[in-house]
């Protein structure tokens, strides 16, 4: 008998990890992950491994069976008891799932077996989503019936072999990717992947056939080490008839965009995805899925290549970021907070899995760290609030302050506000302020310490800087009036409480925040305010916006110095360019010319159309497409603009009362404090909440303020801020 293979994956665990099952419903852990070390993970998982044919003739007589019982033996039902798990004894330990061969209605066999790690068995993951735990079939196990969710049967079903057992990869594991059975078009899409492959290949140098090339290409592009080639528009419009809905559903299945995939995913050497009776190396498919982002998405080219109103931009973000962590799954470089804030988006049934489920790609997440280790028996508030409190501590780092997420969104959990929400009540993270070279504050160290009256309240030393004295909308906020516009006219008209209430359900269906809603009639004003008659109908929200920042920057004179005119373009792009800060002088023509393009947008002399919407990404927070009548030139000014105007969509241009200018979080008043602590890289923006204490509302940027130059002011008092 030769030796066999296995697929992992992870079987729902007891909290006190006394017991394992399948799919039963109860109050247990459900997510499937690469197997990690069970001092990193209280999870324990199983592997299964294909059967051998002389095993296979032993169970021949079974035929199928139902939810409680099987019909084995000349068609006598057979009363099946529920399988008991031998206990898990040593932390080496884990268990082994045979799973016998079987073909159509035969029932799914299998045995569990305890191993030790210390065996080095060979073996393949097997990464799903869990699905439905109210959907379930029954499989046999040794003696007994384990009921498991349809995705897990499914899987199950479709790689179990008819007779022999199956190949392995050397020593190597490799992981099978289930997306699930599959959709009409399956067959389609994994051929309109294969066909946009190809075109790379034609039109672009740097689109290796060698992946581990690409993927090291692709880390320089991150990191700003090198150009690259992008596809002019003619190019580009080669795509325009391309079969995007069909990759388009298959993107938008769940596994994708899940919390655990991520890990089982990146921890493996090879990945094979499945979908139906369709299957390729992940590697294949990722490949052009992570070009297209780079091409298109990234940079708000979806017109040029017909993209429809439906495309899953989240599901694209995420295999961008696998191809790239897989690649450092050896390495792992990444840091968990970094995760954190990147991978936020990803669905998970339970909200502490958020992190936890990140934990064994962080570079910085040691046994030793029992605050951030997984436990699953105490609150998810008491989870966040742990992690933050090691995030300060273990870092020597304020980092976690600003950390992305949508500040305005009011977190249905009970969290101090210098504890930032990761599940979803706490709105969906964007692009912040690259500060990653800025220093707030210079070369000190942060000085922290948790009230002793009240673990709630955090004790931070700084000194206050400023204070916000003008506020421009936020162009997120702009974003949404562009899309309803309608809504925002009613609204300037006055509606009574039932229509309100009207709008209010209809903004939750669309996945919109609530809070959101009254900033409409601010936009419209601001568009009424800044816009003329002649000016482009698709680019008005841009034209407000920019003008509402250019009219706080000049004091509402409309002309400005050349010392203020240079602090405001800096400013306008957090003084950081795509890859450089601060930015270089030469910069300040881009901008220049880039403003001349909206004058003429403006008064009329061009026109832009209308853009092209996409899922959970509407058009209009982009930048307005420009038609083709620009020169390529013109194009990629646009581009850089909007690539830099995206990490600040969701801030706030403003004004000081000591007349620098600046970014807050969207939530910012007028009024409202700003403050540098002692080890930020950045400032921040606090409200007083009486009692002497402040309440966090997010990192900011202050143009003159951004390295270190607030540590050397004399005047300047050190203040011990209470954090609530």
């Amino acid at each position: 008998m030769q030796e066999a293979d296995y697929v992992e994956y992870e079987l729902l665990s007891q909290q006190n990890n006394a017991a394992l099952a399948l799919g039963n419903g109860r109050n247990w852990k459900s997510s499937l992950r690469l197997h990690l070390p069970l001092t990193i993970s209280q999870r324990h998982t199983s592997l299964i491994r294909r059967n051998s044919q002389s095993q296979a003739r032993q169970h021949a007589f079974c035929r199928y069976i139902n939810l409680g019982a099987a019909k084995v033996a000349n068609g006598v039902d057979v009363i099946q008891p529920v399988y008991k798990y031998q206990p898990v004894k040593n932390a080496d330990e884990f268990r082994l799932l045979r799973l016998e061969p079987g073909r159509g209605s035969d029932p799914i066999r299998c045995r569990l077996e305890n191993v030790s790690l210390r065996s080095k068995p060979k073996y393949e993951a097997l990464s799903y989503t869990w699905g439905d735990p109210q959907n379930t079939k029954a499989i046999l196990c040794g003696d007994g019936r384990v009921d498991v969710t349809i995705s897990l049967f499914t899987a199950l079903e479709r790689l179990r072999y008819p007779h022999a057992e199956r190949d392995i990869y050397s020593q190597a594991e490799r992981v099978l990717i289930w997306l699930g059975k599959g959709f009409a078009e399956t067959g389609e899409a994994f051929l309109a992947l294969e066909k946009l492959d190809a075109y790379f290949r034609r039109n672009l140098e740097h689109y290796s056939p060698n992946h581990e090339v690409y993927v090291k290409w692709l880390i320089s592009v991150g990191n700003g080490d090198v150009p690259y080639q992008l596809l002019t528009r003619d190019q580009a419009a080669e795509l325009r008839n391309f079969e995007w809905d069909s990759i388009g559903e298959l993107l938008h299945l769940p596994w994708f965009t899940r919390v655990w995939t991520l890990q089982e995913y990146v921890r493996g050497r090879e990945a094979v995805m499945l979908c139906g009776e369709q299957s390729v190396l992940f590697e294949c498919a990722s490949k052009p899925i992570t070009e297209l982002w780079l091409q298109f998405i990234s940079l708000g080219r979806f017109g040029e290549i017909g993209l429809t109103n439906n495309f899953p931009l989240e599901s694209v973000w995420s295999i961008r970021q696998m191809t790239e962590l897989h690649s450092d799954r050896f390495s792992r470089k990444a840091d968990i907070i970094s995760l954190a804030e990147k991978h936020n988006a990803r669905a998970c049934k339970d909200p502490r899995d958020k992190l936890f489920g990140l934990l064994g790609l962080a570079k910085d997440v040691s046994r030793t760290d029992w605050e951030i280790q997984p436990r699953y028996d105490i609150p998810v508030e008491e989870v966040y609030k742990r992690f933050a409190v090691w995030c300060i501590k273990k870092r020597n780092s304020l980092e976690i302050f600003s950390s992305r997420k949508d500040y305005k969104v009011r977190s249905n959990l009970r969290l101090p506000s210098w504890v930032p929400d990761w599940s979803e009540e706490g709105g969906k993270g964007d692009m912040d302020i690259p500060l990653l070279k800025s220093k707030a504050s210079g070369n000190s160290s942060s000085r922290v310490t948790i009230s002793i009256h009240d673990d709630n309240v955090l004790l931070v030393d700084g000194v206050l800087v400023d204070k916000v004295k003008r506020l421009a909308t936020s162009y997120h906020q702009m974003s949404l009036w562009d899309d309803f516009r309608d809504m925002a006219a009613e609204l300037q008209h006055g509606v009574n409480s039932q229509t309100r209430q009207q709008m209010l359900r209809f903004w939750r269906d669309e996945d919109l925040v609530a809070e959101y809603i009254d900033g409409l009639l601010e936009a419209q004003m601001a568009v009424q305010r800044y816009c003329k008659p002649s000016a482009s109908p698709h680019a008005l929200r841009h034209i407000a916006w920019f003008e509402m920042c250019r009219d706080i920057a000049s004091e509402g004179m409309g002309q400005m110095s050349s010392e203020r005119y240079e602090k405001f373009w800096r400013t306008m792009i957090s003084n950081h360019t795509i890859i450089e800060y601060p930015a270089p002088s030469s910069f300040r023509l881009i901008f220049e010319q880039y403003l001349k393009q909206l004058e003429d947008l403006q008064d009329g002399r061009r026109k832009s159309s209308a853009p092209t919407e996409t899922a959970h990404l509407p058009s209009s927070t982009l930048a307005p497409y420009i038609p083709a009548s620009y020169t390529d030139e013109e194009h990629d000014r646009w581009r850089i603009m909007r690539t830099l105007i995206a990490r600040t969509r969701r801030k706030r241009f403003c004004s000081t009362d000591n007349g620098r200018l600046g970014w807050t979080p969207d939530p910012a008043q007028e009024g409202d404090l700003i403050c540098i602590f002692y080890g930020a890289k950045v400032p921040h923006v606090l409200r007083p909440c009486g009692d002497g204490r402040y309440r966090l509302l997010g990192g900011a940027y202050l143009h003159g303020m951004m390295d270190g130059e607030a540590m050397q002011m004399k005047d300047l008092k050190v203040k011990e801020f209470a954090l609530c």
